[in-house]
């Protein structure tokens, strides 16, 4: 209706998941790492989860569009938008997405027919893929046919990788005791946040550029003021942006003016909170909770080694006094998030091009230069893969700079040089990049390649743990509960701790295990104590265990605690 007077070819703010409008926010590209090294390392069962509105479907879709078009045609896929079927019927559904015909009578054929159709594919070379979607929807007896395939495999590889995406109740639903035995096999595990504040100005150029004319641009202006507000209004939710961006164009068309501004947006949100009769948060009616709930407890590492996230022998302690700080009792250090290079990770994705800033040839060159050194990085070819990464670094591309710093810093295909590192995690923390920023704070604190100092550490770790970096919440509760750089607060550190927890960072679970069995920060609380380290035992924290055999030994007469404390541990 409105795309003419705006220039624009299509409409720009649709909500559909269009592949071609994906943006490639901090998140969203993190998640296609974790999807990507899952499917190519053949995992097994991956687990993407988010809120309603934050991405998923658009974050398959493109991962189905890449590997159908350039990525890799070794790879084949299927999609299952709807598993509301029962465990047989969604096994016909599966076999007839990935083009197997036949007469199957019961459900032995089915799965016979499946099997031979992977051994095939797999002898031929293919990697076979099954995403399903809405995956929340899916019931006891559906997830555990999904279990079931998860074991066809030959003695050195998985035959199907199976990714699960839906909204935080499958991360509840997978706690069923019934489902333990799938929800220990899901390998990769990531959680979709909505977007940074920063990241909406980018997201709304984004989608309207891919909306314009290639031979007109189009005129559309959203104020700086009109964005914060859209951030107040939809707090960084694609889908409502969408909603509440395409009512703006459409009153900014009703009003003849191109600019939209604080005062449009404001009506808009009022407006379609009321006509869609669903409550955006921010609005004047009560504030809806959905929102609160993001930083769902999700394990994205537990069977990815290297990361600096994963347990290691530091942990292997006797449960000590409740009266030792919490750094002295785990003997543990700053860390830095995912230090080393991409090979070492196995999690790296070539992200799409960054879509503000730069003229298409220049974007699409920085691209082939950063997915020049990811393929000699793989290769493990760190010489080349350092001199590539510094083409891309050199255009600007964040992750390059961080990948490059990473190099430096390992002293991988070039000489260890802190300084350099730092030189290179400085450039992409002026992107805003939360891994650089946490590095950089981290080598602060070290005094590796910049002077040593507490606060510029701090600063730069607060930067990354605002943007939900679990390392640096990590990070920071270890500087509060130190008084390292800031004022020494407990209360701050079981707060940072606890987000990092939730997030299901290994480390951040043990240690306010700890913060509650000291009282530190929060109300001594034994149960609770126990809950976080039994949620770090069962990613491999073997201090955690210990502390879980103390607390057993302590409270002997506790009936229901002890019960609780003999559950096994997943």
């Amino acid at each position: 209706m409105y795309e003419k007077f705006y220039r624009l070819k299509e409409n720009p703010f649709n909500v559909t998941s269009d592949p071609v409008f994906f943006f490639s926010s901090s998140n969203h590209t993190d998640a296609l790492s974790h999807l990507t090294y899952g499917i190519e390392q053949r995992k097994g069962i991956l687990l993407i989860t988010g809120e309603v509105g934050t991405g998923k479907t658009i974050l398959c879709r493109t991962l189905l569009h890449r590997y159908r078009s350039y990525l890799d045609n070794n790879i084949k896929t299927a999609l299952i938008l709807n598993p509301s079927f029962s465990d047989q019927q969604l096994l016909q559904l599966i076999l007839k997405d990935f083009g197997i015909q036949g007469n199957f009578g019961n459900k032995f054929d089915l799965i016979n027919a499946l099997n031979e159709f992977l051994l095939e594919e797999t002898a031929n070379g293919h990697n076979i893929v099954l995403i399903i979607d809405e995956a929340q929807n899916l019931g006891v007896e559906q997830l555990e046919q999904i279990r079931l395939l998860s074991n066809l495999e030959t003695e050195k590889e998985k035959l199907l990788q199976i990714i699960l995406i839906g909204q935080p109740e499958l991360c509840e639903k997978l706690e069923l005791s019934s489902l333990r035995q799938l929800n220990q096999r899901i390998a990769v595990r990531y959680h979709l946040l909505p977007l940074r504040r920063d990241e909406i100005k980018k997201y709304i150029k984004h989608r309207l550029k891919i909306a314009s004319s290639k031979n007109s641009k189009n005129n559309v202006r959203f104020t700086d003021k009109a964005i914060d507000s859209i951030y107040e209004g939809c707090k960084g939710t694609p889908r409502m942006i969408n909603i509440l961006c395409d009512r703006a164009l459409l009153a900014g068309f009703t009003l003849g003016t191109a600019t939209i501004d604080k005062d449009i947006i404001h009506r808009c949100i009022k407006e379609v909170a009321i006509k869609s009769n669903q409550l955006i948060p921010g609005s004047t009616k009560k504030k809806s909770s959905w929102y609160k709930n993001i930083y769902v407890l999700l394990c994205i590492f537990c069977a990815i080694g290297g990361l600096s996230y994963t347990a290691s022998d530091r942990y292997d302690q006797p449960f000590m006094s409740l009266k030792s700080s919490v750094r002295k009792l785990l003997s543990i250090r700053l860390n830095l998030s995912d230090q080393s290079s991409l090979s070492i990770q196995k999690k790296a994705v070539l992200p799409e091009p960054d879509q503000t800033g730069l003229a298409g040839e220049d974007e699409e060159n920085m691209y082939e230069l950063y997915a020049s050194g990811y393929n000699f990085d793989m290769q493990k070819n760190y010489k080349e893969a350092v001199r590539w990464y510094r083409k891309a670094a050199e255009q600007g591309h964040a992750q390059a700079q961080v990948n490059l710093g990473a190099l430096y810093y390992k002293g991988l295909g070039v000489g260890q040089d802190y300084t350099v590192a730092a030189k290179w995690y400085r450039k992409a923390t002026e992107q805003g990049h939360a891994q650089a920023q946490n590095n950089l704070g981290v080598m602060y604190s070290e005094g590796q390649g910049v002077e040593q100092d507490y606060n510029e550490a701090a600063k730069w770790c607060i930067k990354a743990a605002e943007q939900g970096h679990a390392q640096a919440q990590t990070n920071l509760c270890i500087m509060y509960s130190e008084g390292q750089g800031v004022e020494q607060d407990y209360k701050e550190a079981a707060r940072w701790c606890r987000k990092a927890a939730e997030q299901g960072h290994a480390q951040a679970q043990a240690i306010l295990g700890i913060m509650y069995s000291q009282g530190q920060g929060v109300e001594q609380d034994f149960k609770e104590a126990a809950r976080w380290h039994r949620k770090a035992a069962g990613q491999g924290i073997n201090y955690a265990r210990e502390a879980l055999k103390r607390l057993e030994q302590n409270y002997p007469d506790d009936n229901d605690f002890l019960i609780d404390l003999q559950k096994p541990i997943y």
